[in-house]
């Protein structure tokens, strides 16, 4: 009797704990019914290859099933699916010129085809050292002592054939995709979570500009995985600690952290598409802004009626969101935990992109100049899943989320446990009854 019992208490606990996941995923909902098409084609009326609404669906599924434990826009709500939505939105179409550009404009504004590889004219000033062309030579595949991880790469000369300053365009690993991802050793990593392999982006990073796979799915390792110089992902940002300011530190703090007199432009202009996206997507307020230093001051100065950022004119009389962090403490953590301490450094690509074709219409900022310096990658580790008790708390969870089909579930189990723990003590004291000797 004892081992029905704790078979009965074993099926208890699976139950319990199958329907404590349901409780926790009660109110997220499937990404289309959260951004529609037609909120893509409103953000993104120009938008070109290789960005499309079901490329996007596609690669958003994509990512989850190979990435379960760093998934995106997998909130436990659907308000923090949308505020991490329109997070994501803000910043990838300011970097890609609101989903116009497939390569950085700085590099590849002008392309050429010949024996069947496309080549990017690069700006004279690109032939100096390795890093003007985002090749850190620190970095090498595979890690060699006193190196670390990153794509082969070497400083490149003009072809010889085509002359001017024509560059294999696979060659370089500049800035593509709706996050522009930047430098070897982030296309390395970025090739691993996608496909498993170094080799498939560290020999062709041009499938970024080319392949929507791969156009959305470098900006979702950027996003869920990269913790930039910050030691933060984008992701941890948005859902621990509800603030946009850290995204844009985690994706180009280094320049915009605070925005230098070059950059005021191109910052107004990122918190402009912020504004638009949360607007889309019906948010109930914006994130804050404090981990991005001036970040604040740029947004009073911009959000007015005649000001580079008037969608955001529309927030001003809103509080930040009630929720705060938006994950519970017992999920697991944004970013697995390292074997070692992370070395990746953020892309800081110039803030928009070249396509291989004019864009539809002029890029709203000035591209920024290259970069003067090799890279250094961060120190840090990835930030920890929060160790204070969440405001979600789980009767929060039950109060706000579970459907009353999941509460009266849970009853029936707990009201069966009780039944067959008293049939089980009613059992016992009939066997005992029947083998007393009179």
């Amino acid at each position: 009797m004892v081992s029905y019992r704790n078979n009965l208490v074993g099926k208890f606990v699976l139950l319990a704990t199958w329907n404590m996941d349901n409780i926790h995923r009660a109110g997220a909902v499937d990404i289309s019914t959260v951004f529609t098409q037609t909120a893509f084609d409103n953000l993104a009326p120009g938008a070109g290859a290789p960005y499309t609404y079901t490329g996007f669906l596609d690669a958003v599924t994509n990512w989850n099933t190979k990435n379960p434990s760093n998934a995106i826009f997998a909130g436990s709500t659907e308000m923090q699916q949308r505020h991490e939505l329109a997070a994501f939105l803000g910043n990838a179409l300011h970097e890609s010129d609101a989903f116009q550009a497939s390569r950085e404009y700085f590099m590849c504004s002008t392309t050429q085809e010949s024996t069947g590889n496309l080549y990017c004219q690069l700006p004279s000033t690109q032939f100096d050292t390795a890093a003007e062309q985002y090749c850190s030579t620190t970095h090498t595949n595979p890690a060699t002592s006193g190196y670390e991880d990153g794509c082969n790469c070497l400083l490149q000369s003009p072809d010889a054939t085509l002359g001017g300053t024509y560059v294999d365009a696979n060659k370089l690993f500049f800035g593509r995709g709706a996050l522009q991802l930047s430098w070897n050793y982030n296309y390395i990593d970025a090739s691993k979570a996608l496909t498993g392999s170094a080799d498939v982006l560290c020999n062709s990073p041009d499938l970024v500009a080319t392949n929507e796979t791969y156009a959305w799915g470098t900006a979702f390792w950027f996003w869920t995985m990269n913790t930039g110089s910050v030691g933060k992902t984008c992701s941890a940002a948005v859902l621990t600690d509800g603030d946009f300011g850290g995204t844009v530190n985690t994706i180009n703090g280094a320049i915009e952290c605070p925005a230098g007199s070059s950059h005021e432009s191109s910052l107004a202009q990122r918190l402009n598409y912020y504004c638009k996206a949360a607007t889309e997507l019906s948010v109930d307020a914006l994130l804050t802004l404090a981990d991005c230093n001036g970040l604040q001051t740029a947004f009073d100065a911009c959000a007015t009626a005649s000001g580079a950022c008037s969608d955001c004119v529309t927030w001003l009389s809103t509080k930040s969101p009630t929720f705060s962090p938006t994950k519970s403490p017992t999920d697991s953590p944004v970013t697995s935990p390292p074997s070692k301490a992370p070395t990746k450094a953020p892309t800081n690509p110039p803030t928009t992109a070249a396509p291989t074709k004019n864009p539809v219409k002029n890029p709203t900022v000035s591209p920024s100049t290259s970069p003067s310096a090799s890279p250094t990658r961060p120190t840090t580790s990835p930030t920890k899943a929060p160790t204070n008790v969440s405001i979600f708390s789980w009767r929060a969870h039950l109060t706000s989320e579970v459907s009353m089909y999941q509460c009266c579930n849970l009853l029936i189990i707990i009201l069966a446990l009780l039944k067959a723990s008293h049939n089980s003590r009613s059992n016992e004291k009939s066997c005992k009854k029947s083998n007393d000797v009179p």
